[in-house]
């Protein structure tokens, strides 16, 4: 990552642009414009603009459908201008985060690892600095300490649902509750239930809004999501 980081910062960008390309990446006028994205539209929340529908502070006028509370976190003191430290930090944290796997049984193991770390889809997220690195690291984390005490694993759930509050797809992950026992999974269910309600309560009017404007794609395109699985099943191969 220092590498390839320094093609750019050191003005070599047609480098840059090349090797991301040979990578199966398609590169775009500047490195980490999704977090670019996700600081615009804190940038516009600060502002008092909704922006679930368009955002006007981001170079792709793109709205921020995910989450709303997002934009709650607006206070945050950052903008467009941290985009390249915010970039770095994500991607080098993403990379920091693979330690906390657990150790491979083999060579083989670690060679596939390694390859994995280094994939088109790994570097098409650090290049972009996809909040899905944020959500990644999050799920490590809560991962790691679901194997310690019980206080420790009501934070592993808390920690999943701040997740799924900012990106929607860790909700899924709740389902661990099933490995618990049975008093403290009820607990963790309930305490749940809870939580959504709340938390549609207060969003829900945004969360409506900005369904409709998730993005999809097809798969062989310059995105990863959810939706290109079912495009993909339509998709003839020849």
């Amino acid at each position: 990552m220092a590498l390839v980081a320094s093609l750019w910062l050191l003005g070599d960008h047609s480098g840059y642009d090349r090797l991301i390309t040979f990578w199966g990446v398609r590169p775009f006028l500047f490195p980490f414009v999704d977090v670019s994205g996700s600081l615009a539209a804190w940038e516009c929340a600060r502002k008092g603009m909704d922006v679930i529908v368009e955002n006007p502070c981001d170079v792709l006028n793109r709205g921020y459908a995910y989450s709303p509370l997002w934009m709650d976190l607006a206070w945050i003191p950052l903008g467009q201008l941290q985009r390249v430290e915010a970039g770095l930090a994500l991607g080098v944290a993403f990379l920091i985060s693979l330690s906390a796997l657990p150790s491979p049984l083999s060579r083989a193991e670690t060679g596939l690892r390694s390859l994995a770390s280094i994939s088109t889809m790994a570097v098409y997220a650090i290049e972009r600095a996809n909040p899905d690195l944020l959500i990644f690291m999050l799920v490590v984390v809560a991962l790691f300490l679901l194997r310690r005490s019980l206080s420790a694993r009501v934070l592993v759930y808390g920690i999943v649902f701040l997740a799924g509050a900012i990106k929607y797809y860790p909700f899924i992950l709740l389902a661990l509750v099933a490995k618990e026992r049975l008093r403290f999974a009820i607990s963790i269910v309930l305490a749940s239930i809870v939580a959504f309600v709340l938390f549609w309560h207060v969003y829900a009017t945004k969360i409506l809004e900005g369904l409709p404007y998730i993005a999809h794609g097809l798969p062989f395109d310059n995105m990863f999501a959810a939706t290109n699985l079912t495009v993909a099943s339509r998709i003839p191969f020849t």
